[in-house]
């Protein structure tokens, strides 16, 4: 996994969701939170971010940094257990485990 480059969106977008879900964040920009992995990333990285926690266990997210790029991740996610999560932690695609 590679440490994405931290932009003030990115870093922000990391920040709130750490805080609302009271979980932890790592340099790769992962919130982990009770069983959940939250991954945060922008339109650019998107479908890879997807494809590498599709493999993964349990419930597995992305987050965007902003709501434009949303729609995007649902087409990336789509088809996988990735669930979709706009820049505040609202879930708009649920987690398949």
């Amino acid at each position: 996994m590679n440490k994405p480059h931290r932009n003030k969106a990115l870093t922000a977008t990391i920040n709130r969701l750490a805080l609302r879900f009271e979980g932890t964040a790592s340099d790769a920009g992962e919130i982990t939170y009770r069983s959940a992995v939250v991954r945060v990333t922008t339109s650019a990285t998107v479908a890879d971010v997807v494809a590498e926690l599709s493999q993964r266990r349990g419930p597995v997210y992305v987050a965007m940094t902003n709501r434009e790029g949303v729609r995007e991740a649902l087409r990336a996610a789509d088809g996988t257990k990735v669930g979709v999560m706009q820049p505040d932690g609202e879930i708009v695609r649920p987690a398949e485990e």
